[in-house]
Formats: structure tokens, sequence, C-alpha cells
């Protein structure tokens, strides 16, 4: 009986150790989650650690600080002795220089921001900063090849100084050629007819009254004759230029280098230009018929598809005459009048419903005239 309590003892005995130990287990899983939430905590300061280093905006703020420093500095003050120059009478070919002055009156650096001549004949060169209490320069150049007259050249400027932050500079002369040549050296015809001669003089004179000759011309269009004529003294000459009656219809480009002995102008050149036309003038150049068929011709004999009206007309004097209008289809009627006496005409063509025949056509209506016999092509088809 000792015997199985003694047992009995020591099996509760273990069954307590064991409960014990199992009890004792679960208080330690609790203690891993901790040191992770200990680890998650540390986390994040790394993940904020990039944002705590903005090493590389800090150039673009320090460069707005300067802008800002700048902006609240000491201003400049530009002041501009003049902002116009007239060169008077300059000789052609002659170069204008000048220079214009900026005095720098403010405590801040004047800065010259750009500098835009108007055209490719002004050449300018400046100075990019200037300090406080001294004086830069904008120099001109201007250059007179290819003008005559008065001229006047503009640069624009645009700088710090909020009072004078865009102006303009001008420069003016007077461009006398010493060989002038009238009426002018870029003679503009316009538009002219063939049928007959065009002549055109130039006037040469030494304005400064040297002694010339000419020694050498080149013509670019073979076409266009010419002849001089110095004057006894030398100091004139007349220069004519004829365009035949025969000259191609088209532009007229007539340039010539006329080679001279004044010590100051050892070349002229001058130009003819405009439009040469015939001065009889028909509208269309042709006649076309599109597509019509028998019946419609037969039952519709007086249609307005069935006619074509052509206009003939002399752009010159009223000296036109139609003699005759002919057509080489024998289906096709041609009658004209006059719309305006000697000068134009209106000329009428009427398909025949009773001489028609099927099938593709190609003939001519020809207009006698006092001026010329005109051909034109009638074309069309006929289903």
């Amino acid at each position: 009986m000792k015997r199985i309590s003694s047992v009995f003892l020591i099996v509760v005995f273990a069954i307590f150790t064991f409960s014990s130990f199992s009890q004792e287990t679960p208080t330690a899983v609790p203690s891993q989650p901790q040191q992770k939430k200990t680890e998650n905590t540390q986390k994040p300061p790394k993940r904020i650690k990039p944002i705590k280093s903005p090493e590389k905006p800090q150039p673009m703020e320090e460069s707005a600080g300067k802008a800002q420093q700048e902006e609240s500095g000491p201003p400049p003050k530009l002041e501009l002795p003049e902002t116009e120059f007239n060169a008077g009478d300059v000789v052609r070919g002659n170069r204008i220089e000048h220079e214009f002055i900026l005095h720098n009156k403010g405590e801040g650096v004047l800065k010259v921001l750009r500098v835009q001549p108007t055209c490719g004949c002004t050449v300018a060169e400046y100075d990019n900063e200037i300090a406080p209490g001294k004086s830069g320069k904008i120099s001109a150049t201007v250059k007179t090849e290819g003008y005559s007259g008065n001229i006047s050249k503009t640069i624009n400027v645009q700088t710090n100084d909020k009072d004078n932050a865009v102006f303009t500079l001008v420069i003016k002369a007077n461009v006398k050629t010493l060989l002038s040549v009238r009426p002018s050296e870029r003679l503009s015809l316009g538009l002219v007819y063939t049928g007959a001669p065009i002549e055109k003089d130039f006037d040469i004179t030494s304005e400064d009254s040297q002694p010339f000759e000419i020694t050498q011309i080149t013509a670019l269009d073979d076409k266009i004759s010419y002849n001089i004529t110095l004057a006894p003294d030398k100091k004139s000459a007349k220069f004519k230029t004829i365009i035949p009656a025969d000259y191609p219809t088209g532009p007229i480009q007539g340039n010539f280098i006329l080679k001279t002995t004044h010590p100051k102008v050892p070349s002229l050149n001058i130009n003819l230009f405009g439009t040469m036309r015939e001065p009889l003038t028909v509208f269309p150049q042709d006649v076309r018929y599109s597509g019509l068929s028998k019946n419609f011709i037969i039952s519709n004999p007086e249609s307005p598809e069935l006619t074509k009206v052509i206009t003939v007309r002399y752009e010159l004097e009223a000296s036109l005459e139609i003699k005759k209008v002919k057509s080489t289809l024998p289906f096709i009627e041609a009658t004209f009048e006059e719309t305006q006496p000697n000068q134009a005409y209106s000329i009428k063509l009427h398909l025949n419903s009773q001489k028609v025949k099927e099938g593709p056509f190609n003939g001519a209506i020809v207009i006698l005239t006092n001026k010329k016999t005109i051909t034109l092509p009638v074309k069309g088809v006929i289903f």
C-alpha cells in the first residue's frame, strides 16, 4: 500500500513539473515579438536618412540667394551723351564708324545684356560690364555699298538698368556716289510687250567733277544691246540700252557692269528688269469639250454646254482687226463680235447638233488678224 502511494506521489510530482515547464515556455515566446518590435522601431530612421541630406538642391538655393542679393544690391545708372549720330554726306563705298559712350553713374555694375543691329550692314562691338563711375562703349560700323541717298540704321540695346532696360541707337547719313546714275541704277520696266524695240537711256555724271572714262562693259544678257557716249569734257556719259522687238516673253534681267577710270569709283552696276509679254492675248489657250452624248446634243441644240467663248485682246494701241475665224471641224461653228473698238473681240464656238459624230475629235480654230494668225487646238469626245 505504501508502495502504491509512493508511486502515486512520483507520478503527481512529474505531472506538476511538466505543467510548470509548459507554463514557463509560453511566457518566453512573447519576448521574441518584443525584440522584433524594437527592431521595427529602429528601421524608419534608415528610410528617412536619404531625405536628411539635401546636398544636391543646395546650389539652386544658393544661386537663388545670389540672384536676390544682386537684385537687392546697389543699382547701376546709365547715362547716354547721345543716342543718334548723323555722319552727314558719305561717299558710297566708305564705311561709317562711330562709338556710342555709356556712363555708369550708379553704385552697381552696369551690364550690357544684348546689342542687336536691325540689319546685316551694321556690326556692333561693346563692353559687357561697366563698373560704377566708369564708362564703356558700343562701337558700330555701317557699310554703305549698295545704298544711295539718306539712310538710317538702328541698333537695339538691352541693359540691367531698370530705367534704361531697352533703348535704340541710330546712325544716319546721306550716301552720295561720285558717279551718279539717272534715272536710277536699278530701273524697273514693269510689264512691257514685244513687237517694238524698247530703248532706255542712263545719264552718268561725275559729282566731284573728276574726269573719267568707261574702259569695259560686261553685259549678262547678250540679247540686250547697248552703246555709250562720253561727253567731250569726260565728266559725264550717256549709256543707252536697246531691248529688241523680238525679245522672248518672260522676265527681263539686264545687268551691266561698267569699269571706270574714276579714282574712287572703279565700277558701276546698272540693272534693267521687267516682264515681257505678247501684246496680242488669247484666252483660253485651247478649247476642250468634256464627254457629251450625241443624244443630248440633238435633244438640246441650244444648251450652254455646247458653246465655248474665246477672248482676243490687243494690249497696246487700239489697232486690232479680226478678219476671219474658221474651224477645221465641220460640226463646230465659229462667230465673232467686237467688244471694244479695235482692241477686244469675243469668239463663240458652237456644236452643230445636225453634224456631230460619235467618237473623239481633235481640230483647231484659226483666227486671222491684222497682227498675226492665231491657231487654237480644239479637243473633245462625243459618245
